[in-house]
């Protein structure tokens, strides 16, 4: 219950399919990009990893009853010592990316709602701009303030809508996309049958994992 619960925020941090567009856009060499994307995959996997061993073997299975910030810097307490401040600034800095990754394409769905043209580099549309996405961080930072276990929310968010856009959606895509280079669906299956079955393991892994993840987030947040 508790890996399907945090499978969709887990998943997230490999997630591409936001930035990969611009990404290609702004490289000097797009075709490079594969090596750039498997290179960039098995970084997060190794740092991931090494923080998992590292945490495990520092605190044990005391993470379950108390969260990693509260052992480094205790809640209502002033922040003490080096590693206090570090621990924290680390924790802006990650923060900040990823809260940037997802908040883009919100951004950019909200002026398409308000019919603000995205190739207008006017003063107008600058500042109709700007509002739209004040509005949108406004609406997280109220969410923050009025949610008290945001980890509950995202956990009931993430096991949905993440596991969906990050993991099902890109690979649907993908087979549609080869569907239209090679013709159909049989011809890709004949000709990448090992990819083939990756994907489907894939998705077949994944419902299961909402199923069961949604419950148990639903769970937590109805608790908290």
């Amino acid at each position: 219950m508790t890996i399907a619960t945090n499978f969709g925020v887990c998943i997230l941090s490999f997630n591409v399919t936001n930035s990969v567009a611009t990404l290609v856009r702004d490289m000097a060499k797009p075709t490079h990009f594969k090596g750039v994307a498997i290179t960039g995959y098995l970084t997060i996997l190794t740092v991931y990893i090494g923080i998992g061993i590292c945490g495990y073997y520092g605190y044990g299975d005391e993470l379950k009853a108390h969260p990693i910030m509260d052992s480094i810097v205790p809640p209502d307490q002033p922040v003490h010592g080096v590693w206090g401040y570090l621990t924290e600034i680390a924790v802006i800095c990650s923060s900040i990316p990823h809260y940037v990754v997802m908040l883009l394409p919100i951004a950019s769905s909200v002026e398409y709602w308000f019919h603000i043209p995205v190739d207008d580099t006017s003063w107008k549309a600058g500042i109709k701009r700007f509002i739209a996405r004040l509005c949108c961080v406004g609406f997280t930072l109220l969410i923050a303030e009025v949610v008290s276990n945001i980890q509950s929310l995202i956990n009931v968010l993430g096991s949905f809508t993440m596991v969906i856009m990050v993991a099902m959606m890109p690979c649907v895509y993908y087979i549609r996309i080869q569907q239209f280079v090679l013709g159909s669906v049989k011809t890709y299956i004949k000709l990448h049958k090992i990819e083939f079955v990756i994907i489907c393991i894939v998705l077949i892994w994944c419902i299961p994992m909402i199923v069961i993840g949604s419950i148990g987030a639903i769970e937590d947040f109805g608790e908290s």
